[in-house]
């Protein structure tokens, strides 16, 4: 129960600042009955009669790109495969095997000091790490050239059943196993809606869905060979699941390591893209000039986000605001969640979200300037929010105006009448 509880807490802070109304409302409705719905997992799970409900398939489009496969599963299902994600990452034979110090990501935070496995005395832990380190190689071991990739469709090429295998070699729990499998399945409810591009989620024998807790941890027991081959002889290869850092000291050598990372992810029946003929999405060159790795873009000792990070977090601000204005029109409809005071928090949510992801950011004028990009687009939505009280002032609509503001309204609240109910209750006698 208390693996469960922990899982449900991060279920529930990530559900919670979601940018999705729908994945707050679920976990909001799961957290008025927590307990008696943890518990209820679980005897499921004590009982060994759980099963895991289908889950839902999003297609995330990408410009330049094939759309990415996102699977989210329900609450109990994510709680469940959080708890899985615990076992694994504290069984010591599995830590010993994915905890490597040149890979990162997939993984809970880990605060436990890594000994020789550093960076300069550096943790390792996720995104910030990783830039971290490979500020080091630059700033402090002197790597002067790079060759930045990631590897193509990598979740839905992963070869599943040979991690599995490999992660029942590490726990040789037959029912523990079991689980594992059947929380890595990719079934989908909505199959008919997603037409002929269900062809690119996972299937069952090859991939593993994006959106799972669980897939960067199978996708680094999958490439820990893949780590140790490519770090040593002048070179460091810093990987965050699939995307990956090659630093050195001269071009030539880091061209090599390039072409052996190529014969190694080969075996997989996968391939890097090419930075000498696939420039969108894979770059080479010297240090000195700057490069990106991770959503950053690292520039003489200082760490932005960039544009294309910058742009998604804008874009996401003003779709959620359009969104809730285009409900303004229609304001008696018992609709909160495009209210201003809900559509104004939902942003905030978003921002904080975007923020702590870049805490480790160095460029403060950047953040001057992208705070005063979304605050026009927040004077615009509460100017419009002025012309629609304006006007729900006039028609004396106070219960709209209400709902529009975000306040809720007493006649809202659902009510039933005593009086129906009379007849099926027994008199009380005198």
């Amino acid at each position: 129960m208390g693996n469960l509880r922990g899982a449900w807490e991060i279920v529930q802070e990530s559900g919670r600042s979601s940018g999705s109304r729908e994945i707050r409302a679920a976990v909001e409705e799961f957290s008025q009955k927590a307990e008696t719905n943890l518990n209820r997992i679980y005897r499921q799970l004590k009982g060994g009669c759980f099963r895991f409900r289908a889950a839902k398939g999003i297609l995330k489009t990408r410009k330049g790109k094939a759309p990415r496969p996102i699977v989210i599963a329900p609450i109990e299902e994510r709680i469940v495969q959080r708890s899985i994600l615990e076992v694994l990452t504290t069984t010591e034979s599995v830590r010993e095997y994915v905890y490597e110090p040149w890979s990162f990501g997939g993984y809970r935070k880990d605060s436990r000091p890594m000994g020789h496995r550093s960076f300069g005395g550096l943790r390792k832990r996720g995104v910030r790490d990783a830039i971290s380190a490979a500020c080091y190689a630059v700033y402090h071991e002197g790597a002067r050239y790079y060759v930045r990739s990631d590897i193509e469709g990598f979740f839905t090429r992963i070869p599943r059943s040979y991690v599995l295998e490999k992660i029942s070699e590490l726990i040789p729990d037959r029912s523990f196993c079991a689980l594992l499998q059947a929380a890595t399945d990719c079934e989908l409810e909505n199959l008919a809606q997603l037409g002929q591009q269900v062809d690119l989620f996972p299937t069952h024998e090859m991939g593993i869905a994006q959106g799972c807790c669980l897939s960067p941890l199978l996708g680094n027991v999958l490439l820990a060979g893949f780590d140790a081959q490519m770090n040593g002889r002048g070179i460091k290869c810093l990987r965050y699941i699939d995307d990956f850092l090659l630093l050195g000291e001269s071009e030539h050598r880091v061209m090599r390591a390039f072409e052996s990372a190529q014969r190694i992810l080969a075996a997989f029946n996968m391939s890097a893209y090419d930075p000498r003929n696939e420039r969108e999405k894979a770059q080479k060159g010297e240090t000195l000039n700057g490069f990106e790795f991770l959503g950053c873009v690292i520039t003489r000792g200082r760490v932005s986000p960039n544009e294309k990070s910058q742009s998604r977090l804008k874009d996401r601000v003003r779709t959620s605001l359009d969104e809730a204005r285009s409900k303004w029109s229609n304001p008696k409809e018992r609709d909160y969640r495009y209210s201003l005071v809900e559509s104004l928090f939902s942003i905030s949510k978003v921002i904080q979200a975007w923020g702590s992801q870049y805490q480790f950011a160095n460029n403060r004028k950047l953040w001057e300037k992208l705070d005063k990009e979304i605050d026009n687009l927040i004077r615009k939505h509460i100017q419009s929010y002025g012309s629609v009280r304006s006007r729900l002032v006039q028609q004396k609509d106070s219960l709209a105006l209400r709902r529009t503001l975000g306040v809720f309204s007493l006649l809202d609240c659902k009510s039933e009448s005593i009086f129906p109910l009379m007849q099926s209750v027994p008199p009380v006698p005198l």
